[in-house]
């Protein structure tokens, strides 16, 4: 931004910035689901009104960023996790390191994704023995302990930090927060959408459409309970538990993707009505927000001038 700011106005340059953000983050779903499904198909449609989430309305840029390298830094550690340990250790500092630099929430959404998918990996078909979930939940531990390196810069630094303000939440009032996490106009269209994208995921799920991930499927239940169960105040930072609502629905949605051997005019015809849908809904909810966007900026520019003679 300030080296961009000397060769045009400053506001501009914020807005440019800010547009980009949303960028990685589509790269980042296209990325991961290429590694885990295979391919890019249209239930993409199913995350992507949630990139332009709460906490990018209200201007979180580095945690919305830091959702992003996440997602792309999971995707680079799904091409990598066959290497020679050495050698993935040091991949695996390098993207933990850069992640944790943006935003703590983001870091901790990619350790959680690794655990995961390694988790799911260990334990295979035996969901049912405890001793293999055990020796499962041991092995991802190890293999994402790199990922945990800026805990010990994390410890050193918050040392002595004293009281920061923690505080829980009943799980039902958290629960509540779900209903807007796409909040940027605070009136109804907010939780339609939100109603509308959950209706259509759980209609593909019913009707036997979409195959499910089970290590992005355990991704999605440990950032539900992080959800939960994460106090204000965690770290010094304030309502980490609403924040995760978008890592959340990032990856539940990339959990899902088409079955490859649909074959009946029916199962068809379902998957092109949820996809349009889905692609009604995603233009719907754009739209509504940049008009929302512009008539912040209208009611801006008439403060500006008011008090400009001042």
């Amino acid at each position: 931004i300030f080296a961009l700011a000397h060769v045009m106005p400053i506001e501009l340059v914020g807005r440019i910035v800010v547009a980009l953000i949303p960028a990685p983050t589509f790269l980042g779903l296209a990325l991961v689901r290429l590694q885990v499904h295979g391919r890019i198909d249209s239930l993409i449609l199913l995350s992507a009104p949630f990139v332009l989430g709460t906490w990018f309305g209200w201007g979180f840029l580095n945690f919305c960023f830091s959702i992003a390298l996440a997602l792309i830094g999971f995707s680079a550690w799904l091409a990598i996790r066959q290497w020679p340990l050495l050698a993935r250790t040091g991949a695996s500092l390098a993207i933990g390191f850069i992640v944790w630099l943006f935003h703590l929430t983001g870091w901790g959404t990619l350790c959680i994704l690794v655990f995961a998918w390694e988790a799911a990996e260990a334990i295979g078909s035996r969901w049912r023995d405890v001793r293999a979930m055990i020796a499962a939940g041991v092995r991802a531990a190890w293999r994402s302990l790199p990922l945990a390196a800026p805990l010990v810069i994390m410890a050193i630094t918050m040392s002595g930090s004293g009281d920061l303000g923690i505080q829980f939440e009943s799980p039902l009032t958290r629960l509540s927060t779900i209903q807007t996490s796409l909040a940027f106009t605070w009136d109804s269209v907010d939780r339609y959408c939100v109603f509308l994208l959950i209706l259509a995921g759980a209609a593909a799920v019913f009707f036997r459409l979409t195959k499910v991930s089970s290590g992005l499927a355990l991704a999605a239940g440990l950032l539900f309970i992080a959800f939960l169960l994460s106090p204000a105040g965690l770290a010094g930072g304030g309502g980490v538990g609403d924040r995760l609502t978008t890592p959340l629905a990032l990856v539940a949605a990339t959990t899902l993707s088409w079955r490859t051997d649909m074959r009946g005019a029916m199962q068809l015809a379902l998957v092109a009505f949820i996809s349009a849908g889905l692609a009604l809904v995603g233009l719907g909810r754009f739209g509504y927000t940049a008009n929302t966007v512009q008539s912040y900026n209208r009611e801006y520019a008439r403060n500006l001038a008011l008090i400009e003679p001042m």
